[in-house]
């Protein structure tokens, strides 16, 4: 997750969330569901559940800029922080890269006193499986004038959820998959060395395996 190279900047920390899937960055101490997340200067918040609408996928970031204060007018939506990711663009040159990572999981885990979490921020037995990959392409459509650049990122964990409520002596471990499927792709054309315009799109699927049941409700 792009985000996480943020906790180490000034006035940046990793945010406690009242739910898992909760924002995880905070900015200057306030409420996670208060940063504000954008795409190249454009909003990418996600109204209702707080955070990034769109999961920016590793592969389509060229930087990610962190505004912690007194920052322009052009920046709004929060009093809080904000977090721009400039995505990355086509070039004359073919150009590309394919790359995957492996968490094994418990064949290599240490053990660990503290409660362990899956990366969404639900609670698993000791170790947890992941497998990323993904690949990018970018090029020219007409040289100088015309680009494009595509990305598409799969991110797999396996894991065993705890079902855990003494009160009706359950102790179980669900099997859970997560699954993040995130696409994106956009257009550049040069009218002048003044005036361009970008045609972009950017969709992700997501899938959440949690546990279910207990006193506090859920499926």
């Amino acid at each position: 997750d792009i985000t996480r190279l943020l906790f180490r900047l000034p006035n940046v920390s990793q945010a406690t969330g009242f739910y898992p899937e909760a924002p995880n960055v905070a900015i200057n101490g306030a409420n996670s569901l208060f940063t504000n997340y954008m795409i190249d200067g454009l909003d990418n918040n996600e109204r209702f559940l707080g955070g990034q609408k769109f999961r920016i996928p590793v592969g389509f970031v060229q930087d990610v800029t962190v505004l912690t204060n007194n920052f322009s007018a052009e920046f709004g939506n929060t009093a809080n922080g904000v977090i721009n990711v400039t995505t990355r663009s086509g070039r004359n040159e073919t150009h590309g890269e394919v790359f995957a990572v492996t968490r094994p999981g418990p064949v290599i885990d240490s053990e660990s006193p503290f409660a362990q979490r899956d990366l969404s921020g639900n609670q698993v037995k000791n170790g947890f499986q992941r497998y990323q990959g993904g690949f990018a392409l970018g090029g020219a459509l007409v040289k100088n004038k015309t680009f494009y650049f595509i990305n598409a990122e799969q991110i797999i964990d396996l894991k065993d959820n705890l079902l855990n409520v003494p009160d009706l002596g359950i102790n179980e471990t669900v099997r859970g998959v997560n699954r993040f499927t995130l696409l994106s792709g956009k257009i550049d054309h040069n009218w002048s060395d003044n005036f361009r315009t970008t045609v972009r799109i950017y969709t992700g699927l997501v899938n959440i395996d949690r546990q279910g049941g207990g006193l506090e409700g859920g499926t």
